[in-house]
């Protein structure tokens, strides 16, 4: 019997290394805070942070209460994860922390983090800003660390190719028109299907859309094989990206940054579909504005608020900025309301509010029922219009509350008949703001 006990005993003291070994430490990457407006998005660069880690996890501080809708963790070997449930982690002063955020749950592989993209607003009815603190978790093997030297000039893979790193995402197509910023804040540039022969399509961005830090693409239906994929900017720099490179489908593709923060004059695709049994592939490409196109406004020496972001200054539309557009149907059908108008929202960038705002009719008259603008703080604005606005110009200026603006609702229908519509398309609708 005492055999038995002694040799428990020993195996016991033998377990103690191995489990200390595996105990979990948690190293700081950063400290944030969310402001009360709709899909922010902070960068943490943790490059100069030691370790690797298997995963993060989320604190709110202060007992603060905060919404994150995704989280992107970017790792040096060009690997992406991303936590992106469909709904927002509520964290509170009851939830104070998320669970371990990365591959398998937290219990994949340790890596080295380059960058985590956190996109996220304080919780309705939460007066503050929400400080939040973002952890790597590790071991203690893991969290000594160091990363390889990089030479002084990096060597960067340009132009991708093979599989692109992807993430999996709904079969849905995203119902935004071209230009219009998506509920994740990415701006769409456009929309393209490709058959099984090679194809060439150019997508024309232009400087009225903004400055952007990088681009990728949102495969649908069908496996795509990008030829190349290549940008060009305003001065006519050509910048390839990838050649040869397959994305599956239904996913969306890692981030490829540009050549620093630039103005986009278009894009160019030569492509095909993968032969599968669904035929044509959708292709939906998405910029991300440059860190410094919205930035937050700044008191001077008077306390009086400068306003020193670029799409403020932006003259190339003699200072207005382009937020997004919709195409209104002739009529919409309701079983509650009948045929009536169609009623759009267009989500705007994260910003920190505008003096006015128009809207410029294009193609076909409109009749405008009403305007809704919803600001960061939930109050909103509703102008009743009732009116004709004729192709070809525009309604407004609308006087603003100057605040962050969420998201504008806009009640409307094309006009069936119309002498002086440019074809039989559908009216579109532009939403500028200054």
């Amino acid at each position: 019997m005492y055999g038995r006990l002694l040799a428990l005993a020993l195996a016991i003291v033998a377990m103690v290394p191995a489990t200390a070994a595996l105990a979990q430490v948690e190293v700081t990457l950063g400290e944030e805070k969310a402001r009360r407006v709709v899909s922010e998005v902070d960068r943490l660069d943790v490059r100069g942070v030691r370790g690797k880690f298997r995963g993060i996890r989320v604190y709110a501080l202060d007992r603060a209460a905060v919404d994150i809708a995704k989280i992107d963790v970017l790792y040096s070997d060009g690997s992406t994860f991303t936590e992106d449930r469909g709904r927002p982690i509520r964290l509170d002063d009851r939830d104070v922390r998320t669970r371990i955020l990365g591959p398998r749950d937290g219990n994949g592989p340790e890596k080295f983090i380059d960058e985590i993209v956190l996109y996220y607003k304080t919780a309705p009815g939460e007066p503050r800003q929400a400080p939040i603190r973002v952890v790597g978790i590790t071991s203690k093997s893991g969290a000594r660390a160091v990363r390889p030297r990089r030479s002084a000039t990096p060597a960067v893979v340009r132009p991708s190719s093979g599989t692109i790193p992807s993430r999996p995402t709904t079969s849905t197509p995203v119902s935004a028109a071209p230009g219009s910023v998506t509920a994740g804040g990415d701006v769409l540039f456009g929309v393209q299907y490709v058959g099984f022969n090679i194809d060439r399509d150019v997508i024309k961005i232009g400087r009225e859309l903004g400055k952007f830090s990088r681009i990728r693409l949102r495969v649908l239906d069908n496996d795509l094989f990008l030829n190349e994929m290549r940008v060009v900017y305003t001065n006519g720099e050509p910048d390839v990206l990838a050649v040869s490179a397959n994305v599956p489908a239904n996913s969306r593709t890692r981030w490829f940054d540009l050549k620093d923060e630039r103005f986009i004059k278009e894009i160019q695709l030569v492509y095909k579909s993968r032969p599968g049994f669904r035929g044509q592939s959708r292709v939906e490409v998405y910029g991300e504005f440059a860190e410094g196109w919205f930035s937050e406004p700044k008191k001077d020496g008077s306390g009086a608020i400068v306003y020193e972001s670029e799409a403020f200054k932006h003259s190339n539309n003699r200072g207005w900025l382009y937020l997004g557009g919709q195409q209104p149907k002739f009529f919409s059908v309701s079983l509650k309301k009948g045929i009536g108008y169609e009623t759009d929202a267009i989500s705007v960038a994260r910003n920190w509010g505008f003096n006015r705002m128009r809207l410029d009719v294009k193609d076909r008259a409109i009749t405008l029922n009403r305007v809704t603008v919803v600001y960061g703080d939930g109050t909103t604005d509703a102008v009743p219009v009732g009116e004709k606005v004729e192709g070809g110009s525009s309604f407004g200026p609308i006087q603003l509350k100057r605040k962050p603006i969420s998201e504008i609702q806009v009640s409307y229908r094309s006009r069936v008949f119309d002498k002086t519509a440019t074809g039989k398309a559908q009216a579109f609708v532009e939403f500028w703001a200054q």
